[in-house]
């Protein structure tokens, strides 16, 4: 079905938000005789510092369009809703913060597998360098351990108050399923004996207004939901509290104020990076780590379509990767990289043939 296209080209995008050093558009896809939009995504428009609105716009496209933007989002948006985008049946975005050198943007997106659900992708950029910003890059490591324990006993403690006001409530006002009240205490088990475990709740995390926002998955599966009045968990920690446990970096970004130039700090992980291939083929790395694997994509400039990455992670004190492509059970293409000198080095490797490769860190 034949896409419509929506609004102007690149740059010249309708202009949604100037609340900060950030323009922030969109660019919009929808379908023929459809009354909403299939696919919508932010586009940042930064006038004295392009080279991060580039990162910004590559880290949004490559991760939930699965393609780079090219110089013409726009048509490149249309292209990609004519096919669909693999198990998403939509993508919207809210804009919540912008100021201050930070930029925070929630992508929603549906996706779809046995059934579709609606989540949220919410990623904080640094707007010097259009970085994503994750909790290890801005807090130190004993802090985010603490941070943690925190957040468990908050969620601890959203679960008892629900419980409790449940509990007094009068009995023609308890929530009932099938005529029979609901037993909150036993709905929020496993979620209450997961805080107890060793398991992190820290992963989902942004920047706004002063604070730093954790958000953990609801406790019910999909059966369930309609019965899940707590929904996701949202925790805050205002950044006062904080003071004295940031890396350089983050206390140049959130207390500072980026008065100087500070680097995010080195890592593969989570980063759009940009690198070159042999003598000049210019490419962009975009991987992530979850459970010691690494898990992405790279791409080369000129086309923009994602070669799949697997691999497994290291540790920040052992940046070294391998990483492969796969084509049935062979690896088709290696990539081997190591953080060297600031910058990771290495080599692509493909049927005998081997070639320098080179990605620079923002």
């Amino acid at each position: 079905m034949k896409g419509w296209l929506v609004g102007i080209t690149s740059l010249l995008l309708s202009s949604l938000a100037i609340a900060g050093p950030a323009t922030v558009s969109e660019v919009v896809y929808k379908q023929q005789g459809e009354s909403y939009n299939r696919y919508r995504l932010p586009w940042v428009i930064q006038n004295d510092n392009p080279a991060s609105a580039k990162r910004i716009n590559d880290f949004i496209f490559s991760r939930f369009a699965q393609q780079l933007p090219g110089a013409d989002p726009q048509a490149t948006l249309n292209r990609i809703g004519q096919q669909g985008i693999e198990q998403t049946a939509s993508l919207d975005f809210e804009l919540v913060n912008n100021k201050n050198n930070i930029l925070t943007i929630n992508i929603i997106a549906e996706g779809c597998g046995a059934y579709c659900e609606t989540y949220s992708n919410y990623t904080s950029f640094d707007l010097t360098t259009g970085a994503n910003i994750d909790l290890d890059d801005i807090i130190s490591p004993p802090t985010v351990t603490q941070l943690n324990q925190q957040i468990k006993s908050d969620i601890r403690h959203q679960i008892t108050a629900f419980i409790e006001a449940q509990n007094n409530l009068p009995l023609e006002q308890k929530v009932k399923d099938e005529g029979e009240v609901v037993d909150y205490q036993q709905f929020y088990a496993d979620c209450w004996a997961m805080t107890m475990d060793d398991v992190s709740f820290v992963n989902k995390f942004f920047l706004d207004n002063g604070q730093l926002v954790f958000n953990n998955e609801r406790c019910s599966n999909h059966a369930s939901r309609a019965l899940d009045d707590l929904g996701e968990f949202t925790s805050k920690i205002p950044v006062s509290e904080l003071t004295g446990k940031f890396t350089p970096f983050g206390q140049n970004l959130i207390i500072d104020r980026a008065k100087t130039s500070v680097s995010p700090p080195a890592k593969l992980s989570g980063r759009t990076l940009y690198g070159t291939l042999g003598s000049k083929t210019p490419i962009v790395l975009s991987v992530s780590c979850s459970h010691n694997y690494i898990h992405g994509a790279y791409f080369y400039a000129q086309y923009g379509a994602p070669i799949e990455l697997n691999g497994k992670c290291q540790s920040d004190s052992n940046q070294s990767y391998t990483m492969t492509t796969a084509s049935g059970d062979i690896a088709a293409e290696q990539i081997e990289l190591r953080l060297k000198d600031g910058i990771y080095q290495g080599t692509w490797s493909s049927n005998g043939k081997t070639l320098p490769l080179v990605i620079d860190l923002p």
